[in-house]
C-alpha cells in the first residue's frame, strides 16, 4: 500500500481542515494510507509537530502539497527534502465530487 503525506500550512482554519479532509478521503478511496497532520492533537507545540511531520515525510512514498503550502516555511522545507529524497511530489487542487461513481483527485506533478 502506498503512503501519502499531506503537506501544508498548519493553519487550523475551517477551510484548511476541509481541504485536508477532502484530500484524505479521496486518497483513501484510491487505496492510499494517508498521513494527515491535521489529525494531530492540539497543544503539541511547534517543535513536536515539526518532528512528527518530518517522520511522516520520511515514511511516505509520496507527498501531496496542500493549498497554502507556499506561505509555510516548514512546508517549503519539507518539499525541498522530498525532492532530495526522490519522492513523488503532487500538488492538490481539488476533489472532483461531480463524479459519483469514482471520485478523483485533481493533482499535478
Amino acid at each position: 500500500m502506498q503512503v501519502v503525506y499531506l503537506c501544508g500550512s498548519a493553519d487550523n482554519s475551517q477551510e484548511n481542515r476541509w481541504h485536508f479532509a477532502d484530500a484524505e478521503m479521496a486518497f483513501q478511496y484510491l487505496g492510499y494510507a494517508v498521513l494527515n497532520p491535521m489529525m494531530l492533537p492540539d497543544g503539541l507545540g511547534e517543535l513536536k509537530r515539526t518532528n512528527i511531520c518530518n517522520q511522516y515525510l520520511f515514511v511516505s512514498d509520496c507527498v501531496c502539497m496542500m493549498p497554502g503550502w507556499k506561505q509555510c516555511e516548514s512546508a517549503k522545507d519539507e518539499k525541498r527534502l522530498a525532492h532530495k529524497m526522490k519522492k513523488k511530489v503532487l500538488y492538490y487542487t481539488r476533489v472532483d465530487v461531480a463524479r459519483q461513481d469514482s471520485p478523483s483527485i485533481a493533482c499535478i506533478e
